[in-house]
């Protein structure tokens, strides 16, 4: 694992550093903000001359990579698999097992995952009770986004469940009582505008309006960046 000077939360607010587990690499655009991605502009860079590089839906799995977290002791907030989405349709369920038992022996630190597609999770995540130290989390870009990939995971994952709302590219309003699963409040709500030369705007009138809603519903609300 690799330490980042990524602007994010502790999620337990235990003042933990952040570290980079990247057990799986690459990916597939699925939704209007993988446009401007930055993982995908990394492999185009450093590794032009692979499959990889295509971003198509080709995915690797570093298995020397296992032992990583184990090995450190020190505890910290570990993203998994930050170049990848851990629940791509390409993503084998045996590399997720393989992973889960990281997790598993590893109780000093807080794993989180972040995900596009929680449609997959079911039939990817073979767990008969989740994990205490796992965060998963959904991204939701915009409102639509988030009208359907949250009850999603509501669904799939009954741990500790957090919103991306990064890049933000429209209001979301996280009350929306669309489906009885919209009444679970996220443990988390991380909010950032898309950043880089002609990145779209985010509005101010639409971040505080988040930061207020989480505020009044008891959700904890982290802001990654400058308008």
């Amino acid at each position: 694992m690799r330490p980042s000077r990524i602007n994010w939360p502790d999620p337990e607010g235990k003042g933990r550093s952040l570290k980079i587990w990247s057990v799986l690499r690459g990916c597939s655009p699925v939704s209007e903000s993988c446009g401007r991605c930055w993982a995908r502009a990394w492999h185009r860079r450093f590794r032009k001359d692979t499959e990889i590089a295509k971003w198509e839906g080709h995915i690797e799995f570093h298995p020397e990579l296992l032992t990583e977290p184990v090995r450190e002791k020190k505890p910290a907030v570990v993203l998994v698999a930050l170049m990848s989405d851990i629940f791509h349709e390409n993503v084998k369920p045996e590399w997720i097992d393989s992973i889960l038992e990281v997790i598993a022996a590893s109780p000093q630190h807080c794993f989180m995952f972040l995900t596009k597609r929680p449609q997959n999770i079911r039939m990817k995540l073979n767990l008969d009770n989740y994990l205490s130290n796992l965060w998963i989390g959904a991204t939701a870009e915009t409102q639509a986004h988030y009208n359907w990939r949250w009850p999603l995971l509501c669904k799939s994952w009954q741990g500790k469940k957090f919103v991306s709302v990064e890049p933000m590219l429209s209001s979301v309003n996280i009350y929306a009582p669309i489906t009885p699963d919209f009444a679970k409040r996220p443990d988390l709500v991380i909010a950032g505008p898309e950043t880089g030369p002609g990145a779209r705007p985010c509005g101010l009138i639409d971040r505080n309006q988040l930061e207020y809603d989480c505020k009044a519903m008891g959700v904890s609300y982290y802001w990654k960046g400058e308008i």
